[in-house]
């Protein structure tokens, strides 16, 4: 049978505090967040460190999904709330446009995913599962220019075999020459 905690989860702290459980774990230990003795956190000490996140960060005391934030979580420093984005063009704003909806939370959560998918594509290259752009395109060029060689080289064997003469080699060559062309057009 489990026990009864007495104070809060990891998982609960994380909701409280609006952050990650990593964070409430680095917070566990550098001491920000004390611990009792059955090694569930201190609701007290979650709650101070919940009112000076807000006090530094400009939020209400009420942080969370019951915020007024029209997010619903995470808070934006006030220096942030203090940027014009109507200014002047030449002045420097501080966020582009399209991040202007985003919490702190929220930046954070984005990077630590591009982080986990910079290290992903890391270990997919040391596994050879990547292949080269460049190497990619030598290949292709290499493997067409092969094909365009065999095309070009149809009107010559065809006059050999079915004995075409001059005018029909040329009409060959022609004909040969104008569907390379057209593919080379579209593909550009």
């Amino acid at each position: 049978m489990a026990r009864a905690r007495k104070g809060l989860s990891q998982r609960q702290a994380a909701a409280i505090l609006d952050c990650s459980q990593p964070r409430v774990a680095s917070l566990k230990k550098s001491n920000r967040i004390k611990t009792l003795e059955d090694g569930s956190l201190c609701a007290a000490s979650v709650r101070a460190l919940q009112k000076e996140l807000s006090a530094r960060t400009g939020a209400s005391d009420n942080p969370g999904p019951q915020s007024d934030n029209p997010a619903g979580r995470g808070y934006r420093p006030r220096e942030i709330e203090q940027i014009d984005p109507a200014g002047p063009a030449d002045e420097f704003t501080g966020i582009p446009e399209e991040w202007a909806g985003i919490t702190v939370v929220e930046a954070i959560r984005r990077k630590e995913i591009g982080a986990a998918w910079k290290q992903m594509l890391a270990v997919q290259k040391e596994a050879g599962l990547l292949v080269s752009v460049e190497a990619t395109q030598a290949s292709w060029i290499k493997t067409l220019t092969a094909v365009r060689e065999r095309i070009l080289a149809i009107p010559t064997k065809a006059t050999s075999r079915l004995g075409l003469t001059a005018e029909q080699q040329t009409t060959l060559e022609d004909l040969v020459t104008d569907a390379l062309a057209e593919l080379s057009a579209a593909g550009e």
